[in-house]
Order: structure tokens, then sequence, then C-alpha cells
């Protein structure tokens, strides 16, 4: 994760929980050796799995893979250029969907009170988030 992507996640989980989500990160990115990594995954840590996930009213639960927002150029404009998903994402997310459950890619706040809106979570007024 860096650093753009950092404070994109930090703003996120405020705002999600000024919207009375309760929201937990999955620290998969820390490096590991190998013999530390394989005991990881003996305890059920999947590699690609959402950064966040986030439980609302009713048991309702959304997963979000937080990606950094696109650049700005030395021209001012925003660059087209976005940050792929790693191929261990690619793999598990389609998964997660098939089961049921939101899958979001987060480039903004704005992509996700609009996808949250759309799964018709009750939302405050993200001017208002800290």
């Amino acid at each position: 994760m860096n650093r753009s992507e950092d404070a994109l996640q930090k703003s996120l989980v405020a705002w999600l929980r000024f919207n009375g989500l309760f929201v937990t990160h999955v620290p998969n990115t820390a490096r590991r050796s190998p013999r530390e990594g394989k005991r990881y995954r003996d305890m059920g840590m999947v590699a690609g799995y959402p950064d966040l996930i986030v439980h609302g009213q009713g048991g309702r639960t959304v997963l979000i893979e937080v990606k950094a927002p696109p650049a700005r150029l030395k021209s001012g404009a925003l660059s087209k250029a976005r940050p792929r998903l790693s191929d261990d994402q690619e793999a598990i997310l389609p998964q997660l969907a098939a089961l049921g459950i939101p899958v979001l890619v987060a480039r903004s706040i704005d992509d996700v009170e609009a996808a949250l809106r759309g799964l018709g979570v009750p939302l405050r007024d993200k001017g208002r988030a800290a």
C-alpha cells in the first residue's frame, strides 16, 4: 500500500465509522518470513483478501479493496492510469462476490458512497465526515 492509498483508507475508515458502520482492516500487506507467512496462512490468512470488512445493520457485510486514487498530472488533470488489482486479488474478489458478498474496489469515498447507497445502506451526508 502506498501513501496515497494509506491516506484514502484512513479517510474512508473515518467516513464509514461516522456513518455508523463497523469497520476493521485486514493487514495482509505486511512482509513476513516464509515461516511466519506459512503460520498465518495456516491460521486462515488469504492473499488478496480485501483491505476492509464493513458491517452494517441487519448483519449486512461489504468488503472493500482500497486502491490509490488517480494521481494529479503536472497539467492539473487527473491521470487516467489506475493501480491494478494484484493477481491474488483478481482471483479472490470474484470468489467472494459469487458467495453473495458485495465487494467494492474503492478509489475514492465517492466510489464507496455511491456503491453503498446502491446497496441500500443508509448513510449520512459525507460532507460532515471527519
